[in-house]
């Protein structure tokens, strides 16, 4: 999991040190790091945000979603998924998950109405879930997909870097998070309407920093989900950090793996082994009892 340190420390003392502590105004610490989590993501706009669950809100408020629309989710998630939703108007119709323990394309179809707005794999404990499938089913039914990548942190699919494959991708950076800056968040995606909508769901005054980048269409009630300087700056040092701390965890997975393997269990589907997170490890027991003996 994430490291803290000395990194952090001087990054947090050279912001105070500016006494420029808000995040509008200048090139600071959340814009540094906006624009370096999209080009790591190849993704062309970020916004940070206060949590993983205001992220996955202002993401569904950015691609459009509200009362009378249905949202896929799946049954195995932290709560947070099924609560954006709702937050935003809509219903979340909970779907299966598979063998990987990610949503199931097979049960995501049998769920799809005429309501259904959005489609949220959730990469459950860095598993990535099957978005190859999953893209072919809301392109084939003109379904918007939003990426849950809270859990996620650093991951990849098959190349691709998660929370960038779909419409829109919600990522977390709280205490338990593979990067962290105690609590925080961002949501990325290619849109500019998506980013422009998401971003009026964050920031109430999103018109006034940036009185030139909305449509008169575009305005509505907005919240304040705005992250703070010191977050950027605590983010900066992390990125710094990720990629041993990803090589580590990917060591120890390997490792705890091959005892399991020797051991006689079996280990679950995976959609994409190699460039995930590495943060978790899962084997199928063929009955309670025997779990339990383990």
């Amino acid at each position: 999991m994430y490291r803290i340190g000395k990194l952090e420390q001087d990054r947090v003392e050279k912001l105070f040190s500016s006494k420029e502590i808000f995040r509008y105004g200048r090139a600071g610490e959340c814009e540094t790091f906006e624009e370096a989590w999209g080009k790591r993501l190849g993704v062309e706009h970020v916004r940070m945000t206060t949590s993983g669950t205001a992220s996955l809100y202002a993401a569904l408020i950015g691609l459009g979603c509200g009362p009378g629309d249905e949202v896929i989710v799946p049954s195995c998630t932290y709560m947070a998924t099924a609560l954006a939703v709702l937050a935003t108007g809509a219903i979340p119709i909970v779907a299966d998950v598979d063998e990987s323990i990610t949503l199931s394309p097979r049960d995501v179809k049998r769920r799809i109405s005429p309501y259904t707005k959005v489609i949220i794999p959730v990469h459950m404990w860095g598993l990535a879930s099957d978005l190859d499938g999953l893209m072919k089913l809301a392109n084939e039914h003109n379904i918007q997909v939003l990426e849950d990548a809270c859990q996620s942190v650093g991951g990849g699919y098959k190349g691709r870097k998660l929370g960038s494959i779909g419409h829109a991708g919600a990522f977390s950076f709280n205490y338990f998070k593979n990067m962290t800056c105690g609590e925080g968040g961002a949501f990325v995606t290619n849109s500019q309407e998506v980013m422009d909508r998401g971003s009026v769901a964050v920031d109430c005054c999103s018109y006034y920093w940036n009185p030139d980048e909305h449509k008169e269409e575009l305005q509505f009630a907005g919240l304040n989900f705005r992250a703070t300087e010191v977050a950027g700056a605590i983010l900066n040092a992390q990125l710094e950090r990720i990629d041993d701390m990803l090589g580590t965890m990917h060591d120890h997975r390997k490792q705890l793996l091959e005892a399991g393997t020797d051991a006689g269990l079996e280990s679950i589907a995976y959609n994409s082994f190699g460039d995930d997170c590495g943060t978790h490890l899962g084997f199928i027991f063929g009955t309670e009892e025997y779990a339990r003996e383990f």
